[in-house]
């Protein structure tokens, strides 16, 4: 869990660290062309942590995408922090950046 401050314990955190669902798309890709949607996550890859040290990519470059289902409270404003996004990255949340 990250150290920043403030701290506010009325606040519900969820630690998104662990294993989540993960697709290596490769060096040459048009993300504009990717619909998320329609990828077959069928590996797991655990955040923290890069792609190209798990051994079936070890030394590739690329784009990858990470997924991860985390339930909320409609309505609840919340508040996404990283403590890394290595070269670049974006994040989508119900299908918005």
């Amino acid at each position: 869990m990250f150290g920043a401050y403030p701290f506010f314990g009325e606040r519900r955190v969820i630690d998104l660290n662990g294993s989540w669902d993960f697709y290596f798309l490769g060096e040459s890709v048009n993300l504009e062309e990717i619909n998320l949607e329609n990828l077959a996550f069928c590996e797991r890859a655990a955040v923290p942590g890069v792609f190209d040290a798990m051994p079936k990519y070890a030394g590739k470059r690329g784009t990858a995408v990470y997924h991860k289902k985390v339930k909320v409270s409609v309505g609840t404003p919340g508040k996404i922090c990283f403590g890394g996004g290595g070269m670049w990255f974006s994040v989508y949340v119900d299908g918005s950046q």
